[in-house]
């Protein structure tokens, strides 16, 4: 678990990035209760209302057609910029952010940034940019959900990325 006990947090800086408008009052709940838990300063919990993409614009995103997540929590879907089985509802266009110039905005090198990546099969796109353009090496851990199950073109790329990361000597966590 990355949370040490015994830590002071305050100041922590978090940037969420969220482009389901379905998702949006729960995002803004969690952070909340983040806020409160961990005494950090409300300035430094963003939230970025777009998808962390490869370049700045707008998207067409399906929408999740469940009305609960996977562990039966009312209102906590997803949805995918990808056709997936979870992602059969309308289409809707969302705004999207070049994560790499965001990267490189936002941080500089002697920050500690861990960067939790679960987008629903656009990591591979993702990825690939912020490697491309260097900005990875301002990730100090990875912790990611991989969807090649989704996105078959990218199938054992998971193991080629995370090649990667270890040869720059940034972790990789998988998660879900």
């Amino acid at each position: 678990m990355l949370i040490k006990p015994h830590t002071d947090y305050s100041d922590y800086i978090i940037h969420a990035f969220e482009c389901n408008p379905e998702n949006m009052p729960l995002v803004r709940s969690g952070l909340d209760r983040l806020k409160a838990e961990y005494k950090l300063h409300p300035e430094n919990v963003v939230l970025v209302e777009a998808a962390a993409w490869i370049q700045k614009g707008t998207l067409s995103f399906h929408m999740d057609t469940r009305t609960a997540g996977n562990d039966g929590q009312p209102g906590k879907t997803g949805g995918s910029l990808f056709d997936s089985p979870h992602a059969r509802g309308s289409v809707v266009t969302v705004p999207s952010v070049d994560f790499s110039e965001y990267l490189e905005s936002t941080v500089q090198y002697i920050d500690h940034v861990i960067c939790k990546i679960d987008i629903e099969g656009a990591e591979y796109e993702l990825l690939a940019h912020i490697i491309r353009r260097g900005s990875i090496i301002l990730c100090d851990v990875i912790m990611i959900e991989w969807h090649s199950r989704f996105r078959t073109e990218w199938k054992g790329w998971d193991a080629e990325f995370e090649a990667m990361m270890e040869q720059l000597h940034i972790p990789v966590i998988k998660i879900g």
